[in-house]
């Protein structure tokens, strides 16, 4: 998955992230904020390795295990209950046992909320560690002492009888000499012996005093005057992050258990079928109809019709089935439009609502709904009594009736095919609108029998499971899918583009209405009076504070030229018409419509003027 669709998964599911971080750091500065202040003591302890004189890797690694071992004696049970019998305390507060860096220190550090009471466990514990360092030494080298003191005893004691005996050689007569030189070399065999278990006992007694003293306090700790903890704000923040990182988590399995769409090609791949249109969030009041007032939707319906009729398309589809997965979407909506769209094209269209379990139709259209598809397709109701027209030139209603929990047999029955045969006769595009393909299986049944299904997704309401689901329905009865319609998008540059020209083309219509009337007005004066009516009608001598092209009664007769640097535009580029504070806009014709016919007479008709206004 790209960087941007991630990016896109967290901006959708944003509310878990916010109220995950939210939460988490709302618990966090609450407990934080009840917990009682608490202090921390310290002592410090040095360690000197024995036998280390040059440092290197070897000794490095020595002092790493020594600092080891006493942090495992310094958590053994026999420490810790020795502490707690000599302080009389049931449970010793945490503490912990860490080297300092770059040195042959280690801190031990005891947090209470007893002031004095972490003085005592830190002070206490750091004894016992050189107590327990000392014996632990100390019994390692008293087994090897004891060897060598049996020895030199031993040593000892064969020396003086050797000695003895050469006393006695020296005063025998006659003399031994061959006795005497063997007992001298034995006397100095034995000697050199004992020289050398003396020097050893004195190593090991030295070597016994120095491990003994490997660990020693340096400082004792004092009683704190501050509290260390607890930090309302650090906390705080910390359960801020925390609560972001869980978050963003959850908002990831979020996702994978619901999969959203975050662009086009992934709605087009799941389905496989290219988007043919965009539709907006449509305004309140004009759902029946965006042509009414709605023009950034009337447009993108426009579109919809130009990208499903194209001229390079050899076979247009003629009847088209309109759906969705899950009902809700929007696809009602987009079937009552796109049925307008095509009638105002001058195609004779037909809507048919296809939802006989729930009809939809006779209420957006408030209609009676005694007979409708149902009765057709039971033979109850001719086609012609039961087709009722509508107030769009071109667009003839055809309601659902009720079919009484037999609607799918009803679609799937011979007279479908016949009914299909006789509404092309009469009309060249047939829109049913079906409903939602996972909450009825009458769209999956009808599906084979039309030219194509047109796709209603809303993306911000369906997930990729779900669509799958539903394409497989599809699939199932070998129906296709001619196009998509993403509805309800909200970020979409072109629907941007679309209110930037239909307002020009708005306001220009009203433009040229006031200047007809400005123009009318003037040459009615300029029959009264040949002088000064001709002189202020004249274009490079028009008073500026008089001439306003928003209000009729101020207007100029003739529109200023460019070239004039008193050139006023009838609405800047870079402002809306209605900024002018003494603009009076006048009502179009059709309210707020203004299709591309409509544009081109007004372009004519500013053309018009600007060549009488020049002559």
């Amino acid at each position: 998955m790209e960087l941007a669709n991630y990016l896109k998964i967290l901006e959708k599911r944003k509310w878990i992230i916010l109220l995950t971080a939210l939460i988490t750091t709302a618990v966090v500065a609450v407990i934080v904020s009840r917990l009682p202040p608490t202090y921390t003591a310290s002592t410090r302890l040095r360690i000197v390795p024995f036998g280390i004189t040059t440092p290197d890797y070897g000794a490095y690694v020595y002092f790493e295990r020594l600092a080891n071992t006493y942090s495992d004696i310094v958590t053994s049970d026999l420490i810790v209950i020795q502490a707690e019998e000599q302080l009389n305390l049931d449970e010793l507060p945490p503490f912990t046992l860490e080297v300092i860096p770059q040195t042959e220190l280690m801190r031990l550090t005891v947090t209470d909320t007893d002031p004095l009471r972490a003085q005592l466990v830190a002070n206490t514990l750091s004894q016992l560690m050189v107590q327990q360092n000392e014996s632990l030494f100390a019994s390692d080298l008293s087994g090897v002492r004891s060897e060598l003191e049996i020895q030199i005893d031993q040593a000892e004691t064969e020396l003086n009888e050797l000695l003895d005996e050469r006393s006695r050689l020296e005063n025998t007569i006659p003399r031994d000499n061959q006795r005497i030189a063997d007992v001298d070399r034995m006397i100095n065999t034995l000697q050199a012996r004992y020289d050398l278990l003396l020097t050893s006992y004195n190593q090991a007694a030295i070597q016994q005093l120095t491990r003994a003293n490997a660990l020693t306090v340096i400082e004792r700790a004092t009683v704190p005057t501050e509290p260390e903890g607890p930090r309302v704000l650090r906390d705080t923040i910390l359960g801020a992050v925390v609560g972001l990182a869980g978050g963003i988590v959850l908002a990831l399995i979020s996702e994978r258990r619901n999969p959203r769409f975050y662009n086009a090609p992934q709605i087009e791949s799941l389905i496989r079928a290219e988007i043919a249109g965009k539709i907006p969030s449509i305004r309140r009041g004009f759902q029946n109809n965006v042509f009414q007032g709605d023009q950034s939707a009337a447009e993108a319906f426009r579109r919809l019709r130009a990208n499903l009729f194209a001229g390079t398309k050899d076979v247009p589809p003629r009847l088209i089935l309109v759906t969705s997965a899950i009902p809700r979407e929007g696809k009602t909506t987009v079937a009552i439009n796109l049925a307008s769209a095509i009638a105002q094209n001058g195609r004779k269209v037909l809507l048919v609502d296809g939802n006989m379990q729930q009809p939809t139709l006779d209420r957006r259209y408030r209609l009676p709904n005694t007979s409708g598809l149902s009765s057709v397709l039971k033979d109850e109701t001719r086609l012609e009594d039961a087709v009722q027209p509508s107030l769009i030139p071109n667009l003839e209603l055809l309601t659902a009736g009720y079919a009484g929990g037999n609607s799918a047999e009803l679609l799937h029955s011979v007279g479908i095919n016949e009914l299909n045969k006789r509404l092309l006769s009469y009309y060249e595009v047939v829109i049913f609108d079906m409903p939602a393909l996972l909450a009825s299986t009458d769209a999956t049944v009808l599906a084979p029998y039309v030219d194509g299904v047109l796709w209603v997704i809303d993306s911000e309401k369906v997930d990729q499971r779900v669509v799958e689901f539903a394409r497989d329905q599809l699939d199932g009865v070998g129906a296709e899918v001619i196009g998509i319609v993403s509805n309800r998008v909200t970020k979409d540059e072109s629907f941007n583009w679309i209110k930037y020209y239909r307002v020009r083309a708005r306001y220009g219509k009203q433009y040229a209405e006031a200047q007809m009337k400005a123009k009318a007005k003037a040459s009615s004066e300029l029959e009264k009076s040949n002088g000064q009516a001709k002189t202020q009608a004249h274009p490079r001598i028009y008073q500026p504070s008089m001439f306003n092209p928003y209000d009729p009664a101020k207007s100029s007769p003739f529109e200023p030229t460019r070239a004039n640097p008193k050139y006023v535009p009838p609405f800047p580029d870079d402002e809306e018409p209605s900024a002018h504070a003494d603009a009076v806009p006048v009502e179009p014709s059709l309210p707020f419509e203004a299709d591309d016919d409509t544009l081109v007479e007004t372009d004519k008709l500013n053309l018009n003027h600007r060549g009488e206004a020049e002559s």
